[in-house]
């Protein structure tokens, strides 16, 4: 048994889900507010207050952080989102950028 939640198969005629009920289990975490707010909120007009959330493996001594979740506070009010949900939310180029910083700090 593994402490990590599956998730469960789509078919492919179904988008992938993009909402979580609650924080995913993680080896790690890390606020990414800095770059929601340059994709989304320059002005940080909103206030959110974004956590990326990570699992880990290791390679050839290296770890790698993979981004498995995110979770955006504003107004009281935290929604969960996926992968695929934070990938949609950031954009592939900072999700990869986060993913790459966050496991350098792991090193």
């Amino acid at each position: 048994m593994t402490l990590h939640q599956p998730i469960p198969q789509v078919p492919l005629s179904q988008p992938a889900p993009m909402y979580l009920k609650q924080a995913p289990l993680s080896d790690s975490e890390c606020d990414v507010t800095d770059a929601w707010n340059e994709r989304n909120d320059p002005e940080n007009e909103e206030g959110a207050i974004v956590t990326a959330f990570f699992e880990h493996s290791h390679d050839h001594g290296q770890t790698q952080a993979t981004m498995i979740g995110l979770a955006i506070e504003e107004d009281g009010l935290t929604l969960f989102y996926t992968a695929y949900g934070a990938l949609a939310m950031l954009g592939a180029q900072a999700a990869y950028r986060i993913e790459q910083v966050h496991g350098e700090t792991l090193q």
